[in-house]
């Protein structure tokens, strides 16, 4: 019963808005009879307009009410590059040198120890060779002293070579150390002859002065048997001065015997002497040469070493496993310069990381643990998508860069990879540019709208 009610009212119901819009339809066809003015008057005004202000309204409305509520990311932009964790591992020249073989190119996988580049060893083989031929010299120098030495300590003049010495430098060696021995002998016998010399001249003039003295009282006993004799008037003066002269005679040979046995002393010791500072000479020469030699050869020894590594360092090898990322040389016989890096590696198995450069506006703003949406300017982000990273550290100090001016590095670590192409995940390497978008935090849209216009706001009528 109550369903049919329904039906019937619902039919009431569209008949009299039928009824009502005829009679709007015949009012609408009569005023369109009237004079204008009237027309204007008599006609209702339009829904539509109606409807379309009410929606502006409502819209504007809406818009603002959700500037007020809606809020949206800020972020800092920051550019970087891929870099691994481990930093790039490079290979520099120890020095300047021309470039012989280049074994590797970009984009090559190589292993640890694997050959890269080689140098032209003509400089540092001619240094080896210098300082072999030094150590050469210098270990038959050394030989020489030491024999001499040998031979001054009572031992003997035995020359020993080092090993690899040539037979003609052994022999020229061998010949001087026998010269230098007869130089020596020969003025030490000199000294020695003078020596016995004198030793001859003492012993003559002791076996002198004790014949001397057993003559003396001899002539003494005489001269006394003279004076009882002539005083007794049985003895002739002239006798007795004799045997007086003779006594005096006597006396005078025993003292200038006895002069010339301390000369002849003098003499031995001057001539002992003689023989110890030649001696002394001979083996402090000896000694400085062997000195002087071993200097030389812990030097050269050390240049041979130095040269030796840097013979060694004309080949250059992988420090580790990896990637061949860029080869600054191209041409066999190109200058390679002291320090500058000539091969770049990217080490196997190095996590990727971003190294962003963050403006000296937005640093104040940026924090460790921030979210980052990092962009590959090799992949456009609305192709291919973005990946997801942390900032993990910034630094606290600035460096200067030529058209950013102060920045400061941070690094940031990439957590999610969404990158895709043809299907399969992009394969990332060192050195892409990226863009990282550092989220420092949110605000409203009626903020960020408001910012600009009160800015000017208040700047307004302050400038000059």
């Amino acid at each position: 019963m109550s369903l049919r009610k329904h039906i019937r009212v619902l039919i009431e119901s569209w008949k009299a808005e039928s009824l009502r819009r005829g009679v709007e339809r015949s009012n609408r066809i009569e005023t369109q009879f009237l004079p204008a003015a009237l027309e204007v008057t008599e006609t209702p005004p339009s829904p539509i307009g109606r409807a379309i202000l009410w929606s502006i309204v409502a819209v504007t409305l809406g818009a603002l009410l959700w500037s007020c509520l809606a809020r949206v990311e800020m972020v800092a932009i920051a550019e970087g590059r891929l870099v691994p964790t481990g930093r790039l591992r490079s290979v520099e020249a120890l020095e300047p040198a021309l470039v012989r073989t280049i074994a590797v190119r970009e984009g090559q996988h190589v292993t640890a120890g694997q050959v890269l580049i080689e140098l032209d060893p003509t400089m540092t083989d001619a240094d080896a060779e210098s300082a072999i031929t030094e150590l050469s010299t210098a270990g038959l120098v050394l030989a020489r002293s030491n024999a001499l030495l040998s031979y001054a300590a009572g031992r003997g003049a035995a020359l020993s070579p080092p090993e690899g010495s040539s037979v003609m430098a052994v022999q020229a060696e061998s010949q001087l150390v026998a010269a230098r021995i007869s130089a020596y002998e020969a003025k030490r016998r000199s000294i020695m002859e003078r020596r016995v010399g004198a030793e001859a001249s003492m012993r003559a003039s002791q076996a002198e002065i004790t014949k001397l003295q057993r003559t003396l009282p001899i002539l003494q006993s005489q001269f006394d048997d003279q004076t009882v004799l002539e005083a007794k008037g049985f003895g002739a003066r002239q006798k007795v001065l004799q045997l007086q002269q003779s006594i005096i005679t006597a006396e005078q040979d025993i003292a200038t015997q006895r002069a010339r046995m301390d000369e002849a002393h003098a003499q031995m010791a001057s001539l002992n002497s003689d023989a110890a500072e030649l001696r002394e000479q001979f083996v402090t020469q000896a000694a400085q040469e062997r000195t002087e030699a071993e200097g030389l050869t812990a030097t050269r020894g050390d240049a041979f070493n130095k040269a030796d590594r840097k013979r060694a360092l004309q080949t250059m090898t992988a420090p580790v496993s990896g990637t061949i990322q860029q080869v600054s040389v191209t041409t066999l016989g190109e200058v390679v310069e002291s320090g500058k890096p000539i091969v770049t590696i990217v080490p196997d198995g190095e996590e990727l990381i971003v190294e962003a450069l963050v403006l000296n506006r937005d640093v104040g703003f940026v924090h460790a643990h921030d979210r980052v949406v990092i962009k590959l300017e090799a992949y456009p982000f609305t192709r291919y998508g973005t990946l997801e990273g942390e900032v993990t550290e910034i630094s606290p100090d600035a460096i200067v860069d030529e058209k950013r001016g102060l920045v400061f590095p941070a690094r940031i670590k990439i957590t999610q990879k969404n990158l895709r192409l043809s299907g399969k995940p992009v394969i990332l390497t060192s050195g892409m540019s990226v863009m990282a978008e550092i989220v420092t935090g949110k605000r409203t849209v009626i903020s960020y709208i408001w910012s600009p216009v009160a800015k000017a706001v208040n700047e307004a009528g302050r400038e000059r």
